[in-house]
């Protein structure tokens, strides 16, 4: 969802800061925990955040990890559901799967009872026969679908704007197209896409 579908992996770096600038160096610290681990979600780092935060302030009072999660999820609905803009040829790609009854599944790394009001909210539910989110892994979301469709594994397209999402689509089988507008993709040389239509 986040950068394939709609542009928003911006504001969900954002409320990391958001939430850590209310503690004493916390966007440094945060900032860290972002750079050394890119691929983590919100529980982790936010537990993280708590940990490191304690070991440099050893007299303060313990943070709540999940506390910070519920508030990150808050901050995230409320600004994707009115700031983030659709990447460029989003309807159009999915009013013409629609149209020729290509069923599309939304698979993503946000907790999937948040990424469901999102697109209940965004009125993106009709494009989708299903929405799936964590903590179930995108590996075994996609083997789960292939397997109940009976489809063969290269009939079987994964769009994602990450490189560790062509490793998914590696490791399960499947046909992987890259939607990006960094240069990420460039060392696996394969073709990206910027605009969905």
């Amino acid at each position: 969802f986040d950068g394939t579908l709609y542009l928003s992996n911006a504001i969900k770096r954002k409320a990391f800061y958001l939430i850590s600038s209310e503690y004493e160096n916390g966007e440094q610290i945060i900032s860290k925990i972002l750079n050394d681990n890119p691929f983590l979600n919100r529980y982790e780092i936010f537990k993280l955040f708590s940990k490191e935060y304690k070991s440099k302030f050893p007299n303060s009072k313990q943070i709540e990890s999940f506390e910070l999660s519920t508030k990150y999820s808050e901050i995230c609905f409320n600004h994707i559901t009115k700031f983030t803009s659709p990447r460029k040829g989003i309807f159009e790609v999915l009013n013409y799967l629609l149209d020729k009854k290509i069923e599309c599944y939304l698979i993503s790394a946000t907790p999937e009872h948040d990424l469901k009001k999102i697109v209940l909210n965004l009125d993106l539910n009709k494009y989708f026969k299903s929405v799936f989110g964590a903590p179930e892994t995108k590996e075994k979301i996609i083997n789960r679908i292939i397997s109940e469709e009976e489809i063969p594994k290269k009939s079987f397209f994964y769009i994602g704007d990450n490189i560790k999402y062509s490793e998914v689509s590696q490791i399960v089988g499947c046909t992987f197209i890259p939607i990006s507008d960094n240069q990420e993709f460039d060392k696996i040389n394969q073709n990206v896409f910027n605009n969905l239509s």
